[in-house]
């Protein structure tokens, strides 16, 4: 995971992901991958769907946050847009800042 600062105060944070099982192998109906920015004391926030490629096993997403502090959490989903992260956390992780 990459965090760069850019212009307007914002981050821009660039997720690869290696070795990830296809998501229908995590849990049966998940078919997708999701990234999500989380915060203390704050709901978790989608940030972007991974971009899966099952032949490699390889994940790639980007998103900006206007936050500092803030956690990376990939899921196994159901669905592409969902209101909250399924319990099935391939990934956590806290950037330093």
């Amino acid at each position: 995971m990459q965090v760069q600062r850019i212009e307007g105060g914002n981050q821009l944070v660039t997720v690869e992901v290696r070795h990830l099982p296809p998501p229908e192998r995590i849990a049966p109906g998940t078919s997708r991958f999701v990234v999500w920015f989380v915060r203390s004391g704050h709901p978790a926030t989608m940030a972007s769907q991974l971009h899966y490629d099952p032949g490699s096993r390889q994940g790639r997403a980007r998103a900006t946050i206007p936050h500092r502090g803030f956690e990376v959490l990939i899921t196994a989903e159901r669905a592409g847009v969902v209101s909250a992260p399924s319990e099935h956390v391939m990934f956590r992780h806290r950037p330093r800042q």
